[in-house]
């Protein structure tokens, strides 16, 4: 009898095992997974001069294809960064922002990430190795359009805000940093995004995170532990600003208030009424230019 109660056990601890391996891959695959979106229109949709470019990222043999949007005599720049899911034109708004950005006499860098729009790549990992994708867009407007590094901005949306902090955390050179709509911690981006494509509570798809983790370090050499912009930003030395709306249904805008809590001195924590994920420009396209433009032109001097 006790021999079979141990067999019982063994063998339900085995199942148990297993089961709980094969759900964490399941949802390490689905977090990863993404479709390549094709672009929909050129700059010339607003009337705007644009040049096809591309670059690699910091220490990768991959090509990165944008656009670079020039402002006549202008000797400042602004790169977007991009969110998951997605490629450089990441919302209705996209092409809107770039065409008052340029107005105001700001060149912009649209480019897609790896593995997304036009770009090489077949992994996509959420900011963990995107953050090099940032890091080789800088390098590209120094180097290639001679510009100097203090007049290079870096404007983030969702995901490509946290990646933008990752980025930054790593070259102390980058020192205007606007982000909209970041996550805080994506081992909690992870829970969440696999209890709403499985329909689970995100009580329980917290309880896979670890091995999900674990797998993600070992199958991709990502650290989903150092995917959390609400600690990395420690690392930064300059303000940011961080935008966020209220009505964000994707990403609580207590994301973006946590990072500030942990930012530099002087950063800004801009919480938008009623305004949808990364769709803070549309409720005032006016005041979202303006603010931004300030802050950027006060981080240049």
């Amino acid at each position: 009898m006790r021999r079979k109660t141990k067999i019982i056990l063994i063998s339900s601890i085995m199942t148990s095992t297993l089961a709980y391996t094969l759900i964490s891959y399941a949802i390490l695959s689905g977090v990863l997974s993404h479709k390549k979106k094709d672009l929909s229109c050129t700059p010339t949709k607003e009337n705007l001069e644009y040049e096809d470019v591309s670059f690699s990222p910091r220490g990768y043999d991959l090509k990165l294809k944008g656009w670079y949007l020039p402002s006549k005599n202008s000797e400042k720049a602004i790169i977007f960064v991009h969110g998951i899911n997605t490629n450089r034109l990441s919302s209705p708004d996209t092409l809107m922002i770039a065409r008052d950005f340029v107005k105001n006499g700001f060149n912009v860098l649209m480019f897609d990430l790896r593995s997304c729009g036009a770009s090489e790549g077949n992994l996509f990992s959420a900011s963990y190795f995107e953050r090099f994708d940032v890091l080789g867009a800088y390098d590209y407007i120094h180097q290639e359009k001679s510009i100097a590094k203090k007049q290079i901005g870096i404007l983030g949306f969702s995901m490509g805000g946290a990646t933008t902090v990752l980025a930054a955390s790593e070259d102390p050179t980058m020192t205007a940093l606007v982000i909209d709509s970041p996550f805080a911690d994506a081992r909690e981006l992870v829970a969440q995004e696999s209890a709403i494509a499985t329909g689970l509570s995100e009580d329980l798809t917290k309880f896979f995170v670890p091995m999900v983790a674990l797998m993600a370090t070992y199958i991709h050499s990502i650290d989903l532990n150092f995917m959390v912009p609400e600690e990395r930003v420690k690392a930064i030395k300059s303000p940011l600003l961080i935008i966020h709306g209220t009505s964000d249904q994707r990403l609580h805008w207590t994301n973006g208030y946590r990072i500030y809590k942990n930012a530099p001195a002087n950063s800004e924590f801009w919480k938008v009424e009623n305004a949808a994920h990364t769709r803070s420009y549309k409720k005032d396209p006016k005041l979202y230019i303006e603010r931004v433009s300030k802050f950027f032109n006060q981080r240049f001097k």
